[in-house]
């Protein structure tokens, strides 16, 4: 780890242990998979996946997004009841008119509130799942799970 925090040494205690958290993540949930094929480190990875979020949040961003918590493939099935869909780019009052816009188009549907979540994994077509329906998927050392990939414009 102390590899891989060495390229961060400039930044906040907050940030510190947010990366100690993005380490271990991908240490236990994508580095397994990928270990033997492709010879990455966990630190490699890891500052692979940084820099994916840090891109996602804008080509300026050096702030990492502390309020935000890495949920693995399978805490995500645990847990999640109902579809969701976010953007690290969404501001809250985006988040709030995408919400409320669902509402409006669905009478009986009432938006949870919104949750800073991570997903980490890797895309795939589910044919190391054994299922090869076409379906995208995201998947880690845990499972895999649907989903649908979109534009910035979520209708």
């Amino acid at each position: 780890m102390e590899e891989f925090l060495k390229h961060f040494k400039n930044h906040s205690r907050a940030e510190q242990r947010w990366l100690s958290v993005v380490f271990e993540a991908v240490k236990q949930q994508l580095h397994p998979l990928i270990a033997a094929s492709l010879c990455l480190s966990v630190s490699r990875l890891s500052l692979a996946v940084v820099q994916k979020v840090q891109t996602a949040l804008g080509s300026n961003a050096t702030d990492l997004p502390v309020s935000y918590r890495f949920v693995s493939v399978s805490e995500l099935i645990r847990d999640q009841r109902t579809a969701c869909c976010s953007s690290l780019s969404w501001s809250s009052a985006h988040y709030r008119d995408q919400a409320r816009g669902a509402e409006l188009k669905l009478p009986s549907y009432e938006a949870l509130p919104r949750d800073n979540l991570l997903l980490i994994g890797f895309l795939c077509d589910g044919r190391g799942d054994g299922a090869s329906d076409g379906v995208w998927r995201v998947r880690d050392a845990g499972g895999s799970v649907a989903c649908a990939v979109s534009g910035q414009e979520v209708e």
